[in-house]
């Protein structure tokens, strides 16, 4: 199989969601796109693993309501250890999804649940935007309109 865009492919994501569906489908999106990837449902461990390996790590993925430690607390953690770092963050309650806006590196805001061509897109970009800080205004937030409205009621 011809691969393009090598340098994606050697990229490595943390992904911290405590839901296992939630984490299993982010790892096969990622796995499918060629990513590597290092997988926690306890945002201490991830905090933990991120200060031995921030160096390895090119972007995080984070829900952001989970027990002991909120995505914004780990992103702010995380960001204080390197500065640079792109993090993506998701959250099945759309009005938490805000409380992230003023983190610069936040790339992305994403709904649960959240759609493979979201997730891929806001990956791919927070991943070509390393190293380069993004204003509030110009932060990705995917379908918190056109998805809540489309959902089937009831």
């Amino acid at each position: 199989m011809a691969t393009t865009g090598t340098a994606a492919r050697v990229c490595h994501v943390m992904v911290v969601d405590d839901e296992e569906q939630i984490d299993e489908y982010i790892q096969e999106v990622l796995r499918k796109r060629g990513y590597s990837s290092a997988s926690f449902r306890d945002p201490l461990r991830a905090l933990d693993y991120f200060i031995e390996n921030a160096e390895k790590v090119d972007l995080v993925v984070s829900d952001i309501v989970m027990p002991e430690m909120d995505g914004i607390q780990l992103a702010r953690r995380v960001a204080e250890i390197r500065e640079n770092i792109p993090i993506i963050l998701l959250s099945g309650y759309s009005d938490r999804l805000v409380d992230g806006l003023s983190l610069p590196n936040v790339k992305a805001l994403l709904d649960k649940p959240v759609l493979k061509i979201d997730l891929v897109q806001a990956v791919e970009g927070a991943i070509q935007s390393r190293g380069h800080r993004k204003e509030a205004n110009n932060i990705e937030v995917a379908g918190l309109q056109t998805r809540q409205n489309s959902r089937p009621k009831g």
